[in-house]
């Protein structure tokens, strides 16, 4: 079998086209990124094209396995993968999501091996564009030491997210107190005493401040359904003083560079709208490496100190009559 490239002239990227006498012919466009300005823009680079390259060539071996399986993917949920779908306008295609989940991983592991620099970049840029079953696969693929491709493994990681949140209880309190303790986890907060102390006899007073029935404050750990086990907290609480509703995530160091912050904030995102918030806001200390993925997932500077900068994002659009 062999692959043949047609280059295209149009706005779009690519496509892979059909099996023909043992040949897939993949057609390939040059274009300069205009759909999704927040991102690096890989026009015309090396990682463009091969990385182009590689996901239309999956494309040709990827979904007819897939397709091998549909009895498999019409058994899963999809209630779980809905608003993903809508939002890529793949309709109720469950199938072509998982593709594209599937080839993305192959794409970020090709990065990870040719452009080392660029591959947390890369993965969380698919994540953002809501393909979150990327860094489970890869695990999958790289378990395997890249000799088998086990599609069904692969579908069968659709039928339950990759993380949930998890509402503490007041003994719970204890993976907080851990996580607080953390100095790894917490040297971004150096210039402020780095570790925090939360000693048993605070958990109660600061469980009732978290953990309330209104639409104002939001509190959970992030559960791994893959550990299986807590990797860290999200939230956010309205802050009377500045008028503005602010977020909190804090991944244990254990478990960080696996692109679950960046999942962790589409999540609380996709929360506070339909709780009907309007702006999600925080304070980032300027030597924080997240700031980056929160302005690559659509938050604006507003102000800017010698310490720390403020970005905000509009969660719910303006209709406009």
């Amino acid at each position: 079998m062999k692959f043949k490239i047609n280059l295209m002239h149009s706005i779009t990227n690519g496509n892979y086209g059909l099996l023909l006498d043992d040949n897939i012919t993949i057609n390939i466009r040059p274009y300069y990124k205009t759909r999704n300005t927040s991102h690096p823009d890989f026009s015309y680079s090396k990682i463009y094209w091969t990385t182009l390259i590689v996901h239309e060539s999956a494309h040709g071996f990827v979904n007819p396995l897939v397709k091998k399986y549909r009895n498999e993917i019409e058994k899963i949920d999809i209630k779980l993968y809905q608003e993903k779908l809508k939002e890529l306008c793949y309709g109720d295609d469950l199938e072509t999501f998982i593709n594209e989940n599937i080839i993305r991983a192959l794409e970020c592991l090709y990065v990870k091996e040719n452009f080392e620099d660029s591959y947390n970049q890369y993965l969380n840029d698919n994540l953002e564009d809501r393909y979150e079953k990327i860094p489970e696969i890869i695990e999958l693929i790289k378990d395997t030491n890249y000799q088998n491709l086990d599609i069904l493994t692969i579908i069968k990681l659709f039928n339950k997210k990759l993380l949930s949140f998890h509402i503490p209880s007041l003994e719970e309190m204890s993976f907080r107190q851990k996580l607080l303790a953390d100095e790894e986890t917490m040297s971004y907060n150096a210039k402020w005493g780095s570790t925090i102390n939360f000693p048993k006899e605070k958990w109660e007073i600061t469980y009732k401040r978290l953990i309330n029935e209104n639409d104002k404050n939001f509190y959970a750990y992030l559960y791994s359904n893959k550990q299986k086990c807590f990797i860290g907290e999200v939230g956010y609480w309205y802050d009377e003083e500045v008028g503005e509703f602010i977020t909190n995530i804090l991944i244990h160091a254990k478990y960080r560079n696996k692109g679950y912050r960046t999942i962790a904030l589409t999540m609380l995102c996709d929360l506070a709208k339909k709780k009907g918030i309007s702006f999600l806001s925080d304070t980032i200390a300027l030597d924080n490496p997240s700031i980056s993925i929160f302005l690559k997932q659509g938050f604006r500077e507003v102000m800017r100190t010698n310490e720390y900068i403020l970005i905000k994002k509009r969660i719910i659009k303006k209709r406009w009559i």
